[in-house]
């Protein structure tokens, strides 16, 4: 009776698998499809801030981020946090130190590279210490990666980048391989020279 009963033991076990990973194929689809996400930001009247996400290195797959700070304020005591979660990492220094002054703007970057197949958040956290009271604001960036470590979605300007690699690349060898056969021609001709003088 239990032989049986484990066939559809099985069939059971494996539909309820099937089901069960329906969710992660609709979330895999949902990052492919996945267009550029708006920056929150959540700042105060003395440090407005903006996010600026630069084109993909296509060689290295490194992202840079610009937070442009646009302070009202006086502070020497100004701190760049960055975090960093999900399927990326920092590569940069995760603390920068600032001194602003009032009607000035400033940027701090960092640069991430993105692991894997999933989502990162980039949160820049800016804090200024003053006598009369802390000053805080912060600018989150979600970014999506492909398991090529692309970030989605693939811009025209990162494209240009891949072409422009290739071109390079391509030049490069070409150049190599044209300079090898005038080696090569060059060789040969100094070969047959010495087998005439033989002769």
């Amino acid at each position: 009776m239990r032989i049986k009963l484990l066939p559809k033991i099985l069939v059971l076990s494996l539909l309820t698998l099937v089901f069960a990973a329906q969710p992660v194929w609709a979330q895999d689809a949902s990052i492919e499809t996945m267009e550029e996400q708006p920056a929150v930001i959540q700042d105060v009247e003395g440090l407005r801030l903006q996010i600026v996400q630069h084109t993909q290195d296509p060689v290295t797959k490194e992202v840079r981020l610009d937070v442009v700070v646009y302070s009202q304020i006086t502070s020497d005591r100004v701190q760049v946090v960055w975090q960093v979660n999900g399927v990326s990492r920092l590569l940069t220094p995760d603390t920068n130190s600032l001194t602003v002054a009032p009607d000035k703007s400033y940027v701090v970057s960092a640069t991430i590279l993105p692991q894997g197949f999933g989502t990162t958040q980039v949160l820049a956290r800016v804090q200024a210490f003053q006598v009369d009271g802390t000053y805080i604001s912060t600018a989150t960036k979600t970014i999506g990666s492909l398991a090529t470590q692309e970030v989605v979605p693939i811009t025209t300007q990162y494209r240009v980048a891949q072409i422009v690699l290739f071109i390079r690349t391509f030049a490069l060898v070409v150049l190599v391989l044209i300079i090898a056969i005038i080696l090569t021609v060059l060789g040969f001709v100094q070969f047959k020279k010495i087998l005439d003088r033989n002769d």
